[in-house]
């Protein structure tokens, strides 16, 4: 597997007092609010059993292309176990249309918070769920077609509950790395054939199923990769 460096940095948020706030697009049942220390998401129609109710589930769109070779970090904060037992937080990146289209297009399909049509639908991408409270694992899938080429531990099976971790996703000549609070937690090669070709760049997205009472975001920052040979 490659060594990565950080090259230009692409973004860079805070993610607070709404700053930025127009380039975020949502999609589904989430409500954000733009607080002075980070952006909050959470469902506006929370429940304790996770549901397959369109409206219930939601993704959160950065409205910015990124390059094939990339570095996703930011800081991310979640409930504890007494206020919520199951729920999961997913990141979706490298996501475009199956035939190269912007995965904001309009003429592709309508997305409104079902799973299945991020992942099975008109879209490729990669999406990997760092928090998954209750399985305590973090799944990588690559989509279309809901692969699942690696798996880890999940944020949540090491580090406590309403505090800040950083989570940080690396992309770069075809190696996926997770890594939580500088830990790695999955790091995946992929040949391009195994699950299909390799993916280039496109858009990310946080995304949270309903049964996460919520989630907190701050400090997010993209990055060029470069792999050193």
């Amino acid at each position: 597997m490659p060594e990565v460096t950080l090259g230009k940095l692409l973004y860079d948020s805070p993610l607070t007092h709404g700053i930025g706030r127009e380039e975020w697009f949502m999609e589904g049942g989430g409500a954000a609010t733009w607080e002075p220390d980070c952006l909050k998401l959470r469902s506006r129609w929370f429940s304790a059993e996770r549901s397959r109710v369109e409206t219930d589930h939601f993704t959160i769109w950065l409205n910015r292309e990124f390059p094939s070779d990339q570095v996703v970090e930011w800081e991310f904060r979640f409930p504890p176990k007494d206020q919520n037992d199951d729920g999961l937080a997913i990141l979706f990146f490298a996501a475009k249309g199956l035939k190269g289209e912007d995965a904001l297009d309009p003429k592709l399909m309508r997305r409104n918070g079902i799973f299945e049509r991020y992942y099975d639908g008109d879209i490729n991408c990669f999406h990997t769920s760092y928090l998954a409270i209750g399985r305590g694992t973090a799944n990588l899938r690559k989509n279309k077609g809901f692969h699942l080429p690696a798996t880890g531990w999940d944020i949540s099976s090491k580090f406590p509950p309403l505090t800040w971790h950083k989570i940080r996703i690396t992309k770069c000549s075809g190696l996926i790395e997770l890594r939580l609070n500088g830990e790695i937690s999955f790091a995946w090669q992929d040949d391009g054939k195994q699950f299909g070709p390799r993916l280039a760049g496109g858009k990310l997205a946080f995304r949270q199923q309903n049964n996460l009472l919520w989630g907190d975001y701050r400090n997010l920052k993209v990055w060029e990769a470069i792999a050193q040979e």
